[in-house]
């Protein structure tokens, strides 16, 4: 077989056309032919394709520019150049293409930016646009509603969590990872009641109240069960004391090293207000007790320090022993005058006893020698003037007597009188302590309560702040769609900072207000069992003046009748010297006379008999009161 080879210049141009049309079909768009070893009609045919080409694909390189500087992100991109025919329609639809892009662009910008400020209820706007584009825009709206709509539910629980409402959780139905951030949420909610319920329990003062720990990383847990802990410890303490105080065991102390922090300054403040009230008591312990064994002489120590109302009570407690002193003295000094007299008073009714004896001897010698009784009459005479002037003296004495016990009585009541304003006084202390220490101990319980709350509150504070930090963690992982929510987290997060900040100065100062009431609430009960000791002490002393008084009362009633008994014999004196000068003018008839002389002789041994009876009981009763009031050491 013969092959003709054809080489004529339609031939390679054709050929050369042919492998145009194969590069054009690969992509090379710069490819050209060749139109060297051309000539005539054929070169114009080589160089009119190739202008052609460039005329036809020379548009095609400008579009192709924007649309790699639009798909580059530069909105600004544009054909400038005019073209004709075919290629002024396909630069109007690219320019066009160009305008549309950036008009969503920057509608989708717009929404961006609003979204940065915070307005997460700004849409687009598909009105705007047509066909796919208005689509477009309206699928964005549809993302931010399925995005936000979560969000926002999440967000309004928050909020009512920061403010310490925990009545709602989040329902609405979520899918995906708004479903996790709803059960994340929900599960904060959830972990908030059940602190909460803890906390209650605590402030309540149940310690026996139990928190379950979140996971192996909750931070919180650890902290609560020891709060629970310390406090448990803190109670026991204080029980072991209250217990110890109660059974009179006052040196006992509790060991602050057991304990941490604010803690250990508790107990450490307990031990120092006990040594501080320690001193005093002990002092008016001793005081007491010399009250209680008569010796109104003891004082409290003047060498210690009485701090505040320590000070007015040891001014008291001295005073009382000052003033039973003084009427203790005055009673004794009456008492020795009531025995002086009673004494001279005993010597007068043994002069007018033995008066009587000698009156009723004379009697019975005028009844047997009438005759010879002048003379004897005369000395009965002079012995009836005697026992008259014993008789005046014994009245006088008896009524002196009478004074003194007066007196003394007055004393005596008004030294009863002042034990008992001391007793009254020591009452009121006892009232007005025991209603200071009801309302420290209200006090108290409020401020617990408080400071517990504020303690949620900080708790609270924390867990916002570290789901706020999820919740900017979560924001960042989103990316661009995020940074609405991350503004959210951010204000979160700020307000749990300021809401724990704030809580944490609360409780600075409730704990420093519970130590302060803490230590006035042990001082006031301290106070109340010394004052009731000294109402005791008080309570024995009005006892002895009440018996100091009862025997005041017996003696002034024993000398009433001294004194009636020595107006008797006062009266039967005058009767025997009226009859024995009777005698004496009618000696010779006085024979009758003498016997009844005699017989009024036996009246007034009778009546004198009665006076001695009378000095002995007035006697008896002076020395039960010297012996009472000898108890006394003033």
């Amino acid at each position: 077989m013969v092959t003709i080879t054809d080489n004529s210049s339609e031939h390679n141009a054709i050929s050369d056309i042919i492998h145009l049309s194969e590069e054009m079909k690969k992509g090379n768009l710069r490819a050209r032919l060749s139109a060297e070893g051309y000539g005539g009609d054929m070169y114009k045919l080589i160089t009119s394709t190739n202008s052609m080409l460039d005329s036809i694909l020379h548009p095609f390189r400008d579009m192709n520019k924007v649309l790699q500087r639009i798909a580059m992100g530069d909105m600004s991109a544009s054909i400038e150049q005019e073209y004709s025919g075919e290629h002024e329609k396909i630069r109007n639809a690219v320019n066009g293409v160009a305008d549309i892009t950036r008009k969503v662009h920057e509608e989708i910008s717009r929404m961006v930016d609003a979204a940065k400020r915070g307005d997460l209820a700004n849409r687009g706007h598909p009105d705007l646009f047509t066909g796919e584009y208005a689509a477009t825009i309206t699928k964005i709206n549809e993302m931010l509603d399925a995005i936000l709509t979560p969000i926002r539910a999440g967000n309004r629980i928050l909020q009512k969590i920061r403010k310490g409402d925990l009545s709602e959780r989040v329902e609405i139905e979520c899918v995906g990872d708004h479903a996790r951030i709803k059960d994340a949420i929900n599960a904060v909610h959830d972990w908030l009641s059940g602190l909460i319920v803890y906390v209650t329990r605590i402030s309540d003062g149940d310690m026996a109240a139990e928190i379950i720990q979140a996971s192996d990383k909750d931070q919180i847990h650890g902290p609560l069960v020891r709060m629970r802990d310390n406090i448990r410890s803190v109670i026991a303490d204080v029980d072991a004391l209250v217990k110890s105080g109660s059974e009179g065991r006052l040196m006992e102390r509790a060991d602050p090293s057991r304990h941490k922090g604010d803690y250990r300054i508790i107990i450490e403040g307990i031990n120092k207000t006990l040594d501080s009230v320690i001193v005093p008591v002990h002092e008016a312990m001793e005081v007491s007790k010399g009250y209680a064994g008569y010796d109104f002489t003891r004082r409290m120590d003047a060498g210690i320090i009485y701090p505040g109302d320590w000070e007015a009570f040891q001014k008291a407690l001295d005073d009382v022993g000052h003033h039973v002193s003084a009427a203790i003295s005055v009673i004794a000094k009456q008492v020795d005058v009531l025995n002086s007299a009673t004494a001279q008073a005993s010597s007068s009714i043994r002069d007018m006893s033995s008066g009587s004896s000698l009156l009723a001897e004379i009697a019975q010698n005028v009844s047997i020698k009438a005759e010879q009784g002048g003379d004897s009459l005369s000395q009965i005479l002079r012995a009836m003037e005697d026992l008259a002037i014993n008789v005046s003296d014994v009245s006088t004495r008896t009524s002196e007597v009478n004074q003194i016990s007066s007196d003394t009585n007055t004393l005596s009541k008004k030294g009863s009188s002042l034990a008992q304003e001391a007793e009254q006084g020591m009452r009121e202390i006892t009232s007005s302590t025991d209603v200071v220490t009801g309302l420290v101990h209200e006090i108290m319980e409020e401020m617990g309560k408080i400071s517990k709350i504020s303690s949620v509150i900080s708790d609270i504070a924390s867990q916002t702040n570290l789901l706020a930090l999820n919740a900017a963690i979560e924001a960042a992982r989103a990316g661009e769609a995020g940074r609405g929510f991350a503004v959210v987290a951010s204000e979160v997060k700020a307000l749990a900072l300021e809401s724990r900040q704030s809580a944490e100065n609360i409780s600075e100062m409730i704990e420093g207000l519970t130590k302060k009431t803490q230590e006035a609430s042990d001082t006031m009960d301290k106070s109340v069992l010394v004052v009731r000791d000294g109402g005791k002490a008080l309570n024995e002393t009005l006892e002895v003046f009440n018996m100091i008084i009862d025997s005041v009362n017996t003696v002034s009633l024993q000398m009433d009748n001294v004194a009636k008994a020595a107006e008797q014999q006062a009266a039967a004196v005058e009767e025997i010297t009226a009859s024995i000068n009777e005698v004496n003018t009618l000696i010779s008839g006085t024979a009758k006379d003498a016997v009844a002389s005699a017989a009024a002789s036996e009246e007034a041994a009778a009546a004198i008999d009665q006076i001695s009876e009378q000095i002995s009981m007035v006697n008896a009763a002076a020395e039960s009161l010297n012996a009472e009031t000898g108890k006394f050491s003033v």
